[in-house]
């Protein structure tokens, strides 16, 4: 009889909370800081069976937890230029400040995420979330600086004009009409792009080898949003952000500068860890084109995803990230189980502070 052997580094095995803390490294110490890798994160969650109505969150929430960190960031810049007496932030000090601002965002919404789980429970509820595996500490930590610095650094090295203050923006009423705009047909460009090199991914054998490890879980916390390998990660944070930009700059020139590509970046950022939480709670991914996806039947939600790790696999389906937009019409979209239930009547907010 012959047996079939699990690679060690396929583990999803993830013992390392409640192990001996005087062994861990920089790693461990750096994830155990997001709330969401505790040791309370697995206890005392509701569990509801799929059938169950489920909350609904407001398509303001989304929102205005967004752009308070896209545009305090802005503002910190703005309050930097004035108490400095200086005339432009240099490009190194830019770079600095929008990934601290991009840390500062993702920090609140792992918390965040932690809260609406405990309070809300998950999908799938029956079977525990998956947490950061032992032989991936290390992996995810780096995958977590790679995302930070990685799209805070592409849009400063693009995009940024040193000359120009958020002030000389922020006071013109069209730069609020363009950004409504830009919000919405960069994350649709930006899925277009995504969608094909995902379904690339998992569709041709040469590429899977560089996806598998992202579907080593089945049930993603936040956490595990950057575990992948090198090659994904590059597509992930450098490939496909650049082709959008590439796209946007063609169609829109300097009007798509650089604060609203920021802004852009941070609903991205949002939009993948909110997909690979799997609380259960309905929501859209936020954009000014959702009104239009929800109505068409289109916009993609936490299930979505959730049952792309949970039911899909080599071959796959919910290709899409900001919406399902291009799911729909290049026929891989995948029904429902848990969403079809909601509960408009009891509405949740993303907890902000």
């Amino acid at each position: 009889m012959s047996t079939t052997r699990t690679n060690p580094k396929d583990s999803m095995k993830s013992t390392w909370l409640r192990g001996n803390r005087s062994q861990w490294k920089w790693s461990h110490k750096l994830l155990a800081s997001q709330l969401a890798s505790h040791p309370e994160y697995d206890r005392d969650i509701p569990v509801h069976a799929k059938t169950d109505p489920m909350p609904y969150m407001g398509g303001w929430s989304p929102h205005a937890f967004v752009l308070v960190f896209a545009l305090g960031t802005m503002a910190a810049h703005q309050a930097v230029l004035h108490f400095s007496g200086w005339r432009a932030l240099p490009a190194w000090l830019a770079f600095g400040l929008y990934t601290a601002g991009a840390l500062s965002m993702m920090g609140r919404l792992t918390t965040a995420l932690r809260a609406l789980g405990k309070a809300h429970g998950f999908m799938d509820g029956e079977h525990a979330r998956d947490g950061v595996p032992d032989v991936g500490v290390d992996r995810v930590a780096i995958s977590l600086g790679k995302l930070m610095l990685g799209r805070p650094g592409l849009t400063v090295l693009l995009a940024y004009q040193s000359a120009t203050a958020p002030l000389d923006v922020v006071g013109r009423p069209t730069w609020w009409a363009w950004l409504a705009l830009h919000i919405g047909v960069y994350t649709l460009a930006l899925d277009f792009f995504f969608y094909w090199y995902h379904r690339a991914m998992h569709d041709v054998p040469f590429l899977w080898k560089y996806h598998r490890r992202h579907h080593l879980t089945k049930h993603p916390n936040s956490m595990l949003t950057g575990y992948a390998d090198d090659e994904q990660e590059m597509g992930d944070i450098l490939i496909m952000p650049l082709l959008t930009y590439l796209a946007m700059h063609a169609a829109f020139g300097d009007k798509f500068d650089f604060y609203h590509w920021w802004v852009c970046q941070v609903y991205v950022l949002f939009t993948e860890s909110v997909g690979h939480c799997g609380v259960r709670v309905m929501t859209s991914s936020p954009s000014t084109l959702v009104w239009l996806w929800e109505w068409l039947g289109v916009s993609i939600t936490i299930e979505d995803h959730d049952m792309h790790h949970r039911r899909g696999s080599k071959k796959s389906f919910n290709y899409g990230k900001q919406s399902l937009v291009w799911d729909n019409i290049f026929g891989t979209s995948y029904p429902r189980e848990e969403s079809l239930m909601v509960d408009y009547s009891k509405v949740v907010h993303m907890p902000l502070f």
